[in-house]
């Protein structure tokens, strides 16, 4: 997978001019394990080998919309922020993207969308330069680059 996805990961960044990144579920954690930076001065800077909650960010919470047994455990494991983060993995579901609009770190937005159920790509950058609008526009245009690359017969989400 990682292969067919780091041609997706340049070409969004390229037209993004933000940093991309693959993850992978594990456990109810996600691990970065391919990224493109951007080459502008100021940028998020995301390394492979990074390990995050699902809970509290958009890539987790696009992951967890398209995981109902992953939910359901995380959900299990720790109701209370479970209820914290609720409201947005619904839209994640309803929507089919995920949205962190300076929520998480202050001055950095982020959209992610699911390629599995256990693998997600997100574009993340300053907030100045990723408005809501915007956000929207790169997770149309994440999703049609993964359109290009899927293999045939297969279901990507």
């Amino acid at each position: 997978m990682r292969a067919r996805i780091r041609p997706v990961l340049q070409s969004v960044s390229a037209a993004s001019g933000e940093s991309t990144f693959l993850a992978l579920v594990t456990g109810h954690d996600y691990l970065c394990v391919d990224a493109v930076q951007s080459s502008k001065p100021l940028h998020l800077a995301v390394r492979p080998g990074e390990r995050k909650s699902l809970l509290g960010e958009a890539l987790g919470h696009v992951l967890l919309a398209a995981d109902t047994d992953l939910a359901a455990s995380v959900r299990g494991d720790d109701p209370e922020s479970w209820e914290r983060h609720a409201r947005e993995i619904a839209v994640a579901e309803r929507h089919g993207f995920a949205l962190d609009l300076d929520s998480q770190k202050a001055g950095i937005s982020c959209v992610a969308v699911a390629v599995t159920p256990r693998a997600a790509i997100a574009v993340a950058g300053p907030t100045m330069r990723l408005p809501k609008a915007r956000l929207v526009t790169i997770g149309l245009k994440i999703r049609q680059e993964l359109d290009a690359v899927r293999p045939a017969n297969q279901e990507w989400l």
